[in-house]
C-alpha cells in the first residue's frame, strides 16, 4: 500500500501537530525548534521524537512496528498506536 506522507513544523520549539494526506492523523513533538517529518502507513498513528532536536524521519507498519532514523546519527524513539 502507498505511504501517506505528512510534513509539519515546530511551534514555539515544543509542540507539533500535523496530519497525513487521506485524513490519517499524525502527532509528534520536537526539541530546539527544529523541523520534524513523519510518515503514516495504512492509517495507523505515528508518534516519535528525536533527541537533540534534529530532523526525524519514521514510519509505522501494520500499526505495530516503528522504523525511524535521525540525521547526525542521533537516536530516535517512537511508538505506534492502532488508529
Amino acid at each position: 500500500m502507498s505511504r501517506y506522507l505528512v510534513e509539519y513544523s515546530c511551534k514555539e520549539g515544543y509542540l507539533v501537530e500535523g496530519s497525513c494526506k487521506e485524513g490519517y492523523l499524525v502527532e509528534g513533538s520536537c526539541k530546539e525548534g527544529y523541523l520534524v517529518e513523519g510518515s503514516c502507513k495504512e492509517g495507523y498513528l505515528f508518534e516519535g521524537s528525536c533527541k537533540e532536536g534534529y530532523l526525524v524521519e519514521g514510519s509505522c507498519k501494520e500499526g505495530y512496528l516503528v522504523e525511524g532514523s535521525c540525521k547526525e546519527s542521533y537516536s530516535v524513539e517512537g511508538s505506534c498506536k492502532e488508529g
